[in-house]
């Protein structure tokens, strides 16, 4: 074997050898691109997946700002209640203390009444009581008259013989 068929069996083994290179790097491009394009796919369903939850995300902070404010318009509300709940308490037990207070000044009238009319009765017996001696001693002044005159008339007429 000649230099030349050795340079040509080991060009033509080198050719053969570049060739299966060749076609492997080929097949790993292929698979590569495929790959790639598996990738580009799933990240654009990742992409929109990441959408949808930064949406659902932007969502829930929207609704959790929302709720937020509506509790702490609730606890001022609520703080409001109390604070009229106490306001009311405190005039509950001011009027039961002025109605404790008026019931004592009732009970007092009812007894210092109850005691008036006891003595305006005793005065009206003693009234009545009174005015019955008064008109016996009218019959009696009247009888005491009637006698006087009586006497009177008889000493006069005794008189002229004096």
């Amino acid at each position: 074997m000649s230099l030349l068929e050795w340079l040509g069996g080991v060009k033509k083994s080198l050719y053969e050898e570049s060739q299966k290179r060749y076609k492997i790097l080929e097949e790993k491009a292929g698979l590569q691109e495929r790959l790639l394009s598996d990738l580009k796919t799933e990240n654009s369903k990742l992409r929109g997946t990441s959408n949808e939850a930064f949406e659902k995300c932007r969502s829930m902070q929207v609704q959790l700002d929302t709720q937020n404010k509506a509790v702490s318009e609730l606890k001022e509300e609520n703080s409001r209640l109390k604070k009229m709940t106490n306001e009311a308490l405190q005039n509950r037990e001011s009027l039961e203390a002025r109605m404790s207070s008026k019931d004592r000044e009732l009970s007092s009238l009812k007894e210092q009444n109850s005691q008036l009319e006891k003595r305006h009765r005793e005065a009206l017996e003693r009234c009545r009581v009174l005015e019955e001696k008064m008109g016996l001693q009218e019959k009696q002044l009247s009888d005491l008259k009637a006698e006087n005159a009586e006497l009177l008339s008889r000493i006069r007429s005794s008189e002229p013989s004096l």
